[in-house]
């Protein structure tokens, strides 16, 4: 039986319980890229060269970049608004985005956040740096792909979770032990 179809044990293809893990893995994909994300910048602002820091595949690049040249502008010119503005907005994108994996199943505009977030993490990526890293850019790409795919489930999860609280599943009626037989 090499050749035998794997019929696992998983959830059947329309439940909630399918819906859940669909959406499951969009919310592991959102927050491997936000760890990423959270790895890159502190060794871009413990680094003293720039040159040397390294960029994880799937990771966002809007704090990235905007903490990057928040450091730069800070080196050459010193504080100003400007780099306080950089920080703010890779600050404000880095907490949003853990905020939206922490309450992903609580309501389901979290999901729809958090895609639009990577959205536009990507608009920017592609807008940046093209396709002149294929790697980069198919990682981007797929990351997108499945937090979107998984937001989409989040939400079907959401109407299924409703449907069943307005339809409850009837219970047949409790059985009655005290027979005792005819009566003579």
């Amino acid at each position: 039986m090499a050749f035998a179809r794997n019929r696992g044990t998983g959830p059947a293809k329309g439940t909630l319980e399918y819906f859940e893990a669909q959406s499951r893995t969009g919310r592991i994909f959102w927050i491997l890229s936000l760890f990423l994300s959270v790895i890159n910048v502190v060794s871009l602002l413990t680094s003293s060269n720039l040159e040397e820091v390294s960029v994880y595949l799937l990771s966002s690049y809007i704090p990235l970049d905007f903490f990057m040249g928040a450091k730069l502008l800070t080196g050459e010119f010193g504080s100003s608004a400007v780099t306080t503005v950089l920080y703010a907005i890779a600050a404000v994108y880095m907490v949003v985005g853990i905020l939206t994996a922490i309450f992903w199943k609580k309501h389901p505009a979290w999901p729809i956040i958090a895609t639009v977030l990577y959205a536009v993490d990507c608009i920017y990526f592609f807008s940046s740096y093209g396709f002149s890293d294929i790697k980069l850019a198919l990682g981007h790409a797929a990351v997108m792909l499945l937090v979107a795919v998984g937001a989409y489930f989040a939400l079907k999860a959401n109407k299924a979770r409703k449907a069943a609280a307005e339809n409850p599943v009837p219970t047949a009626e409790p059985v009655n032990n005290n027979y005792t037989g005819p009566e003579l």
